[in-house]
């Protein structure tokens, strides 16, 4: 999982000891043509605190995972590894 990663920050509206909080409902309304969650607020939130930590300029890349997410850090390492030996 993330953990494994070289860094890793976790981001919730939930108070837990290794968590950033958002101080944001995440409770959002569904709708438009396909009825979908409007969540972007959220995520506009959640991208604006990374780039005011600025940990992402000592990586050469970033990702986002959900909690219910199967994440393979070592994996993704090789295959970016493969394109470009320098990531």
């Amino acid at each position: 999982g993330i953990f494994a990663c070289e860094e890793w920050a976790v981001y919730s509206n939930q108070s837990l000891p290794f968590a950033e909080s958002l101080d944001l409902a995440l409770e959002v309304p569904v709708g438009g043509r396909f009825r979908s969650l409007l969540n972007a607020p959220i995520f506009v939130e959640a991208w604006q605190r990374i780039f005011e930590a600025k940990r992402y300029v000592n990586h050469g890349w970033v990702v986002k995972v959900d909690p219910d997410t199967a994440f393979f850090p070592d994996v993704l390492r090789e295959l970016l590894q493969q394109r470009d030996p320098e990531s």
